[in-house]
C-alpha cells in the first residue's frame, strides 16, 4: 500500500498562527455583523447582505484550512 503523506516533522509559526487566528475571529464578527443588519433590511439589501455574509463565511473557512 503507498503512503499518501509523509509524517515528517513541521515548523509551526506560533506568531503566523497567532495572526490567523484574529483573522478568523475577525471574518466571524464581520459574518455576524452582516447577519444581524440582513435581519432588518429590506427585500433587495438583504440580498446584498447575505451575500456579504457567505464571503465571510469563505473567507473564514480558508483561514480554518490555513491553520
Amino acid at each position: 500500500m503507498k503512503k499518501l503523506f509523509s509524517r515528517r516533522p513541521l515548523a509551526v509559526d506560533p506568531a503566523h498562527m497567532i495572526t490567523l487566528h484574529q483573522e478568523a475571529i475577525e471574518q466571524l464578527e464581520l459574518m455576524r455583523t452582516a447577519v444581524e443588519a440582513s435581519e432588518h433590511a429590506s427585500d433587495r439589501m438583504r440580498d446584498t447582505l447575505n451575500t456579504i455574509t457567505e464571503a465571510h463565511w469563505e473567507a473564514y473557512m480558508d483561514i480554518i484550512h490555513m491553520i
